[in-house]
């Protein structure tokens, strides 16, 4: 657990830890030059658990901080706390019974709630229903971070193969960790909330936003480059990316480009991936869902219409689709075309 002057959230953080149901672990926090009286209510989680390692120095960066964190570990299995997020009791039971099952997979994350500054539960956000296997997990990767850092159990020794974090990927850390994990391990998330994960404007991922997406495009451009052999730039990936708080809609030759993309895209992945069925299923609905999404943005007037083009202009994507699919591709249309209604016009 890194920590920078989180006095105002770190006891819960800590708290939640040290009473999981899975009582077999040590806490190493690394108090990265705290100023605000965090290092002093630390140490009186150390005096009286002896469980709790807490290492005092001056600040040198989250990226720096997980790292000698992974360094001082000395367990089979590591996972990842912020020190503003709440980890639900049998967090670390799941994921590591999840993992004992799956010897393939080497990272695994969880589904959240979100919660506020106050730690009460944000109803305005629903849960993220995230990818589940390996293959859906790695696909979605490709246009996005799909793993909730702080929810992550690892193996050790799969994070040192991979060389821990680098230094180079600064505020996007996590999600090129994943990326180069997928060359060597699978990447899966438990179908269960496991922690409740803080949202507020001065946390690290809200103030480095913008950087943060710049180089989570460059680094998934790389990523499709050498999963699927498909040269996708940073920029033609932008478009892909929901544009809800966007005046400007999708220009068209924007639109077809970026079409064009996610229907490439899932042609070489399914041939260069062993999928199941439900598996091909998961990711044919993606695919249809982005293009939906594309298509309401230009200010597309009639959902139905929307839905209709779909069927007829991508008809293999379309009967990968079981029916509780089209049900859902239709609902998550019609939920956005109810927030795109709503946009104020040019």
């Amino acid at each position: 657990m890194p920590v920078h002057n989180a006095r105002e959230y770190v006891e819960a953080a800590v708290s939640s830890v040290l009473h999981q149901t899975y009582s077999d672990l040590e806490l190493i926090i690394i108090d990265d030059g705290s100023n605000d009286g965090t290092a002093e209510l630390l140490e009186r989680y150390a005096a009286a658990d002896r469980r709790v390692r807490l290492i005092r120095r001056t600040n040198r960066g989250v990226t720096e901080s997980l790292n000698e964190a992974l360094d001082l570990a000395r367990a089979d299995y590591v996972a990842r706390m912020d020190a503003d997020d709440i980890s639900l009791s049998h967090r670390l039971a799941t994921e590591l019974n999840y993992l004992e099952r799956h010897p393939k997979v080497g990272i695994v994350g969880a589904w959240v709630k979100y919660i506020d500054e106050n730690s009460q539960l944000d109803k305005l956000r629903t849960i993220p229903i995230l990818p589940l296997s390996p293959p859906v997990v790695q696909w979605f990767l490709m246009f996005g971070n799909c793993i909730f850092h702080p929810t992550v159990m690892a193996r050790r020794s799969t994070l040192q193969h991979l060389g821990s974090y680098r230094n180079e990927a600064k505020h996007s850390e996590d999600l090129d960790l994943w990326l180069r994990a997928c060359r060597v391990t699978q990447i899966a998330n438990v179908p269960e909330v496991l922690l409740h994960y803080r949202t507020y404007w001065s946390s690290i991922s809200s103030q480095h936003a913008g950087p943060q997406a710049e180089l989570a495009r460059s680094l998934r451009a790389q990523f499709i480059s050498d999963t699927i052999g498909i040269d996708a730039t940073p920029e033609s990936l932008e478009v892909l990316e929901p544009r809800l708080n966007k005046q400007v809609s999708v220009p068209t030759e924007n639109y077809l480009a970026a079409t064009q993309l996610i229907l490439e895209m899932y042609r070489r992945y399914c041939q260069r991936t062993i999928l199941r069925p439900a598996e091909k299923n998961q990711i044919a609905l993606d695919a249809l869902r982005r293009i939906a999404l594309l298509t309401l943005d230009r200010r597309v007037v009639r959902l139905a219409d929307s839905l209709r083009m779909l069927r007829s202009t991508h008809p293999i994507l379309w009967e990968a689709l079981s029916p509780r699919s089209i049900q859902t591709l239709t609902a998550t249309a019609q939920s956005y075309f109810r927030i795109h209604r709503q946009r104020p016009s040019e």
